[in-house]
C-alpha cells in the first residue's frame, strides 16, 4: 500500500475513502452464482435488483432478534436511495415479524447488527427485500452481510484497486460491471481460475467505474458443491 492510500485509509485525503466488499457461498454449483449468502440454502442464484426505489422490509427467522432479545436488536443497513445517494437507517428488529421502513431504496450496500443482546450477533438469519425481492442476507451468527455486490454511489468514481476469490474445489471467478439500470446489459471485466484444492486467484488492476454502476462478483463450479470466498477492493474518489 503506498503512502497516499495510507492517509486515504486514515481519512486524512478529503473526498477520498477506501471501500472493501467480500461475498461468501458456501453451495457453489456448476450454474454461474452470485457470490453473496442470499443464495445458499436453496436461495436465489443472483440478487434481483429493483429497477424503482422501493420499502425495505427487514425480518428474522428467530424471535431472538428483537428489541429485548438476545441475538440481535437492530441493524443498521447502507443503502442508495432513488437517486443513489448514500443513507443509512439503523431498524430496530421484531423477531420473525417483518418490520418495514418508510425509507426506500433501490441498492442494499451492506447490513450489520448494530446492537445485540447477550448473544452478540444475530441468533437467526436476517433479511432485507424490496418489492418482495432479496436484496441483503446475515446468516445467523455472522452479524454482517457477506455480498460481493456493490453500487458505486451518485457523485463518485470507483477505481479497481485489488480483487481476489478463493474456493474450495476448482471454480472460476467473474468480475462484472453493469451501467446504470437494472435492464442495463452487463460486461465481464476480469476472469480467474482457482484450482482444487483451496486455491485462490489474486490481482491488481487500475480500473475506474463511474456513478451509479452495479459491480458484481460470480462464480461456478467445475463440479460438485464449493465454498467460496470473493472480494473487491476499491477507492472512492468524489467528482
Amino acid at each position: 500500500m503506498t503512502a497516499s492510500l495510507i492517509d486515504v485509509a486514515k481519512g486524512s485525503v478529503i473526498g477520498h475513502r477506501t471501500v472493501t466488499i467480500v461475498g461468501r457461498r458456501t453451495d457453489l454449483s456448476t450454474s454461474e452464482h452470485d457470490v453473496w449468502t442470499g443464495g445458499e440454502s436453496g436461495g436465489t442464484t443472483t440478487r434481483a435488483v429493483p429497477s424503482s426505489a422501493g420499502a425495505m422490509s427487514i425480518v428474522s427467522s428467530s424471535a431472538d432478534d428483537a428489541a429485548a432479545g438476545t441475538g440481535a436488536r437492530s441493524v443498521e443497513i447502507d443503502y442508495l436511495d432513488g437517486d443513489y445517494l448514500e443513507q443509512t437507517k439503523v431498524v430496530a428488529l421484531a423477531g420473525a415479524t417483518p418490520v418495514v421502513t418508510t425509507e426506500l431504496g433501490l441498492r442494499v450496500q451492506r447490513v450489520r447488527v448494530k446492537e445485540a443482546g447477550s448473544g452478540e450477533v444475530n441468533a437467526g438469519a436476517i433479511s432485507v427485500s424490496i418489492g418482495g425481492s432479496l436484496q441483503a442476507h446475515i446468516p445467523a451468527g455472522l452479524g454482517e452481510s457477506p455480498q460481493a455486490l456493490w453500487t458505486v454511489p451518485a457523485g463518485y468514481q470507483a477505481l479497481l484497486l485489488r480483487e481476489w476469490i478463493e474456493s474450495s474445489s476448482a471454480a472460476t471467478g467473474r468480475l462484472y460491471r453493469r451501467a446504470s439500470g437494472a435492464t442495463s446489459a452487463r460486461q465481464m471485466r476480469r476472469e480467474h481460475r482457482t484450482t482444487s484444492p483451496h486455491g485462490g486467484s489474486n490481482a491488481r488492476a487500475l480500473e475506474a467505474f463511474t456513478q451509479k454502476t452495479d459491480i458484481m462478483f460470480r462464480a461456478i463450479s467445475d463440479g460438485g458443491a464449493a465454498h467460496v470466498v470473493a472480494g473487491v477492493e476499491l477507492l472512492l474518489v468524489a467528482l
